[in-house]
């Protein structure tokens, strides 16, 4: 037995001081876009850093970081605030280039004004409320921004996203979900250079189920999984918003496609459908876990909500963001809802229901500029740019 030791103990020290001339490179993940799959359950795929491409004439390009943006120091530099905005495809900006974006428009209505801020642009197509969470937790606070802007589109605590349905057409693309029972074989490939070599050069837990640290599963299996799991019962709060929404119709007169699509999108279905319904209880854990982190490293928190822009004229959907401005209150996020600014638009400021035009997300941005940064409402203004003096 000690013989074994010591020559583990050599073997180990052996791999550490070689490092990766014998580390060897880890096969190549696939790709969804610019996105690649995540050890992170939660989050089952995130951007790929340095990753770019030409998708349907729009340039995606992800900083080294790791988001699509500019590159940033992690360090923020003295006397600029820094705001940073998670979210899902409308915080990243499908349909618009980088510098079309509702984070940029911000950043350039705080210029304009003379102040002094930068908004990252954390948005990542597809995310539900729980993956921005995590995706800030991952990478998001490395930034120590001083305000988080969280967007909140309706769908957003619900699952069926473009990018996960494009990783379940994957098939050798698997889950990795940690075994409790198997957190000694964890703890190795994490921390033993020597264990970890050798698992990314003879695939030792691909090859090996015995010597596996996870439960293996497909992107669609993992999904549908934790979607029955954890969607909100029947007799929820959340769920209870869909016969107020269907008199809401009733009054407005709102179309019967309509009308399906609106509950479609929020997840407020009348039969289960896992990748159709809302699981809210998982979004308010999540919130309530990124306004622990709020105070605990001081960064303001603000909901920003995105309203479904279909039939604004005859929305129903009033009562699911009564809903949301009550329970981000309570939660003790600020909150913004653009249900009333959108619906007092032209049309033309979006390109579909869910996605802003380059002009309706400059709108959207000198909006929440104008509500945000440049009023004492409460929330953290900006403050003006110290001149220098001569």
């Amino acid at each position: 037995m000690a013989g074994t030791g010591i020559g583990l103990g050599i073997g180990e020290l052996g791999f550490r001081v070689l490092g990766d001339g014998l580390s060897g490179s880890p096969g190549r993940q696939p790709e969804v876009l610019v996105h690649r799959a995540s050890d992170n359950p939660k989050l089952v795929y995130q951007p790929a850093p340095d990753a770019e491409n030409d998708y349907l004439g729009m340039v995606h390009r992800i900083n080294r970081a790791g988001f699509r943006d500019r590159e940033f120091s992690a360090e923020k530099t003295a006397g600029v605030t820094r705001i940073l905005f998670l979210g899902d495809s409308v915080v990243y900006g499908w349909g618009l280039e980088a510098e079309e974006t509702i984070p940029k428009q911000i950043e350039r209505a705080i210029r304009r004004a003379g102040q002094s801020g930068e908004v990252l642009n954390f948005g990542v197509s597809g995310y539900e409320a729980e993956q921005a969470v995590e995706f800030f937790k991952e990478l998001g606070q490395e930034f120590a921004p001083d305000v988080v802007l969280l967007g909140y589109t309706l769908n957003d605590s619900g699952t069926g996203s473009f990018e996960l349905r494009r990783f379940f057409e994957m098939t050798p693309l698997t889950i990795k979900v940690p075994r409790p029972d198997r957190r000694l074989l964890d703890w190795l490939y994490r921390h033993s250079a020597m264990m970890a070599t050798l698992d990314r050069r003879l695939r030792l837990q691909e090859r090996f189920p015995r010597l596996r640290s996870y439960d293996a599963q497909s992107p669609y299996e993992f999904t549908m999984r934790r979607e029955r799991a954890l969607a909100d019962p029947p007799g929820s709060a959340y769920r209870g918003l869909r016969d107020r929404v269907i008199a809401e119709a009733r009054r407005r007169g709102t179309p019967a496609e309509a009308l399906e699509a609106h509950l479609e999108f929020t997840g407020l279905w009348s039969t289960f459908r896992a990748s159709h319904t809302a699981h809210w209880n998982l979004s308010k854990r999540a919130f309530l876990e990124l306004k622990d982190l709020s105070q605990r490293h001081g960064f303001d928190l603000i909901a920003v909500i995105f309203p479904h822009m279909l039939e604004m004229d005859r929305y129903p959907l009033g009562p699911v963001h009564a809903f949301l401005v009550r329970e981000f209150r309570e939660l003790g996020f600020g909150v913004v809802d653009l249900l009333d600014w959108a619906a007092a638009q032209d049309p033309s400021i979006a390109f579909e229901p869910i996605h802003f035009s380059p002009r309706g997300a400059s709108l959207v941005g000198e909006y929440l500029y104008r509500r945000i940064f440049s009023t004492p409402d409460g929330l953290r203004p900006i403050e003006p740019r110290q001149e220098e003096t001569k």
